[in-house]
């Protein structure tokens, strides 16, 4: 997990709603310093604090895990997807990623 991208996509998330840390603090019950450190990448929330922040700003919680996601994190994620897929479903997957589907 990239906690520097995640804190940024919260700081910018709170800015684009017009919210300021202290109004954050409130609705999740943390600090502003503890907020703060959050944004700047320099605490590491686990999934229940980070889903306190998404509910306060309003925004899915699997947005920002997926932000902060590693490529390896989400390609992993991809292939345990792909796996789960029927042989057909695979095909047709891979012509609509390629182009390829016909019209």
């Amino acid at each position: 997990m990239n906690y520097k991208k995640v804190g940024n996509f919260i700081k910018d998330i709170r800015k684009s709603k017009g919210l300021s840390i202290k109004q954050v603090a409130e609705k999740t019950r943390f600090t502003k310093e503890y907020l703060s450190e959050v944004e700047k990448g320099q605490k590491y929330p686990f999934k229940p604090e980070l889903g306190k922040i998404a509910k306060a700003l309003d925004t899915p919680l699997s947005i920002i895990l997926f932000i902060g996601a590693e490529k390896s994190e989400i390609a992993k994620e991809m292939l345990k997807i792909w796996e789960t897929l029927s042989p057909e479903l695979q095909k047709f997957t891979m012509k609509v990623f390629t182009g390829k589907l016909e019209k």
